[in-house]
């Protein structure tokens, strides 16, 4: 054990045997061991200072008690009364007065202590209300997020048991999709690995790829083309028509765009031709 757990062992033994002298009882020497028997002792400690400082003013308060019922004695005896010369109601406000007192833990039996004793015990109780008050406002305001939680509470388990008869009403939608799904990627499986098979034999067999659906469909897009390609032609020829006649360059002209015109055609005619024995 370290210096610190040694010499909280040291005051740890020391005051059991203050406590049960000779006849310490045994018990585990271990640094969680020493530190609460430690705390304990502490603890002890400082409760026996605060008993001894209550014994001590409790030994004052009665000294002067004492005082006081003595002095409160050499009175009645100054006037002639002696207490067991009091009436029975006299007895018994004395005695209410000394009860008071005793309640009130006042040092001295006079009107300004009953007083001072009574205004303290009138703060206090406003405090208290004061503490009650606010307890009751928080306890308000917890009352009512309390039922706002509890409300939220009963919605969302409103919510989830909805949910949860939904899920159980789409299982089977659900499981039969899933199915469909397995079902539908297995087919895909097979269908991709029959058109690799097609595509080898295709091509093992020598297929001019031309006629293939790919190729066809870029044989078709360029004849796309060329039928938008005529159409910019087409209307500048009609624009040509329209030059008067005797106009030699216009005849050019427009002996060049019928050419080429003829010769889209041809290649047009050519293209649809191909497709249609293909």
């Amino acid at each position: 054990m370290s210096v610190g757990v040694n010499e909280k062992h040291r005051e740890v033994r020391d005051w059991l045997g203050a406590i049960f002298h000779d006849s310490i009882p045994q018990y585990e020497i271990s640094t969680k061991t020493i530190d609460i028997l430690h705390a304990l002792m502490k603890t002890n400690l400082e409760r026996d200072k605060h008993i001894e400082a209550q014994i001590e003013d409790c030994r004052l308060k009665a000294k002067e008690y004492y005082a006081e019922g003595q002095r409160l004695t050499n009175i009645l005896d100054g006037v002639g009364l002696q207490q067991e010369n009091l009436s029975q109601s006299g007895t018994m406000s004395l005695r209410t007065l000394s009860n008071i007192a005793e309640l009130l833990q006042i040092a001295e039996a006079n009107d300004s202590s009953y007083l001072c004793a009574l205004s303290d015990i009138s703060q206090q109780t406003l405090k208290i209300e004061e503490q009650r008050s606010r307890e009751h406002q928080l306890f308000t305001q917890l009352s009512a997020k309390t039922k706002s939680a509890m409300l939220r509470t009963q919605s969302l388990n409103k919510a989830v048991e909805a949910l949860r008869e939904q899920k159980e009403h789409e299982a089977p939608h659900v499981s039969r999709k899933s199915k469909q799904l397995l079902f539908f990627r297995k087919k895909g499986g097979e269908y991709r690995k029959r058109i690799e098979t097609s595509m080898q034999t295709l091509h093992q067999s020598g297929v001019d790829t031309s006629v293939l659906h790919q190729a066809l469909l870029i044989k078709s897009k360029e004849l796309e083309e060329l039928k938008g390609s005529l159409e910019p032609l087409r209307a500048r020829m009609s624009s040509y028509q329209s030059l008067p006649p005797d106009v030699p360059l216009a005849k050019v002209k427009l002996e060049e765009l019928r050419r080429e015109i003829e010769t889209l055609e041809r290649q047009l005619y050519q293209n649809i031709d191909t497709i249609h024995l293909k």
